[in-house]
């Protein structure tokens, strides 16, 4: 569903020139995973490397991005670029 929304909103903006604001609020967990969590469904937690692929897969150039959630620093390594402005909750080991 993130992937489906970041795709749609990234299409309706300039690739180069607009800046992409996304804010997540979650539980984290020390192995650097956000819940998501809507049962009956299976559904994939977000780790780094997905929220990353994410990203990159609009084509935007500029964006922020905030993580509220336990241990969100972990998600520093994967999103850190010179284009990206990254909020994060907590420390990579600590708890928010």
């Amino acid at each position: 569903n993130l992937r489906r929304a970041l795709a749609g909103i990234a299409a309706r903006m300039d690739a180069t020139e607009d800046v992409l604001f996304v804010w997540i609020a979650s539980h984290g967990g020390e192995d650097h995973q956000l819940l998501v969590r809507l049962d009956p469904l299976a559904l994939a937690q977000i780790d780094p490397p997905s929220l990353a692929a994410m990203l990159a897969d609009t084509g935007l150039v500029h964006r922020v991005v905030g993580i509220s959630a336990c241990y969100s620093g972990g998600y520093l390594p994967a999103l850190s670029n010179p284009n990206n402005l990254v909020l994060t909750a907590a420390n990579a080991d600590q708890p928010s």
